[in-house]
């Protein structure tokens, strides 16, 4: 991650830090709660309100630091089979 540069480095960079500091010791980001837009998902938009960016931007981001393997969402399953809902990881260093 520290190498990367160019357009939104920087951004990706901040965002990590903001979620690692809402990290609990299990490595669960901890997500804001209340209603959020059913599109874009919980995940969205607790990036949006710790970056103070829209909905669009904070996907986008969530995508590319899930591309960089540096965080992990992990979908919960009720016994029906639907999806329940998000939960978002911090990979730990060990686990690599």
């Amino acid at each position: 991650m520290g190498t990367r540069t160019g357009r939104g480095a920087a951004t990706d960079r901040l965002a990590f830090l903001l979620l690692v500091l809402e990290t609990s010791a299990a490595g669960e980001v901890r997500l804001i709660d209340g209603p959020v837009d059913s599109q874009r998902g919980r995940i969205s938009a607790t990036i949006a309100a710790l970056m103070g960016c829209g909905l669009p931007g904070a996907s986008k981001i969530a995508d590319r630091l899930e591309a960089m393997d540096l965080v992990e969402r992990r979908r919960e399953e009720t016994a029906s089979g639907l999806y329940q809902g998000t939960r978002m990881f911090i990979p730990t260093a060990r686990g690599r």
